[in-house]
């Protein structure tokens, strides 16, 4: 909440919430993305055709991890599986701090795990 703490504009394709740094260079969006299918996260993340050049991915049963880098910023989303429902948490911050946002990143995404 210290890290993000300025709401931002409802996130596109889902239900949720956006938050920025007070400064703008980092933003989180958290939303729960319709399943209808129930499409396993392998299956829901071939239908959204994510972007070449992923840099990271992991696809399990319940969840998929995807980041890259996109004009010097590094995207990070994450997908927990759910009944009819993906819940994903979405992370983008400056390449050239990569290092002082691992931690971070790293203790969000342990927050999602199954």
């Amino acid at each position: 909440m210290t890290i993000f703490s300025t709401d931002a504009e409802l996130p596109d394709g889902g239900t949720g919430r956006r938050f920025y740094t007070d400064d703008r260079r980092a933003d989180l969006t958290i939303q729960s993305v319709a399943n209808p299918e129930n499409d396993s996260p392998a299956a829901f993340l071939a239908k959204k055709n994510p972007p070449p050049g992923i840099i990271y991915k992991r696809v399990t049963p319940n969840f998929f991890v995807v980041s890259s880098i996109r004009n010097d910023r590094i995207w990070y989303n994450r997908c927990n599986r759910s009944a009819g429902y993906m819940n994903c948490v979405l992370i983008n911050y400056p390449a050239a701090e990569k290092r002082q946002w691992d931690r971070v990143v790293t203790r969000i995404s342990h927050t999602l795990a199954n």
